[in-house]
């Protein structure tokens, strides 16, 4: 499955700053909730730089969901880039 995310891509634009406030933790929540309306147990995940970061952080929060994680050219949490 693919999607994109809040107020990017194809996404609904959201004007309402507080539901962006969370920056990549709301990233992390939205997933979590795909994840459940598809009643899916486990999941692996892929992500390439600022979604590499956010498949981490989701299998720290998650990490009974996730089956595998795969990730390259990830932002680091200080916003830098690992190679």
């Amino acid at each position: 499955m693919f999607y994109d995310l809040r107020n990017r891509g194809w996404s609904d634009a959201v004007n309402d700053a507080s539901k962006l406030s969370r920056g990549i933790h709301n990233d992390v929540n939205d997933l979590d909730a795909l994840r459940r309306y598809f009643r899916l147990n486990q999941i692996d995940l892929i992500g390439h730089s600022y979604l590499g970061l956010m498949v981490i952080l989701y299998s720290m929060k998650y990490p009974r969901s996730v089956h595998g994680v795969m990730q390259w050219n990830s932002a680091g949490s200080s916003g830098t880039f690992c190679a």
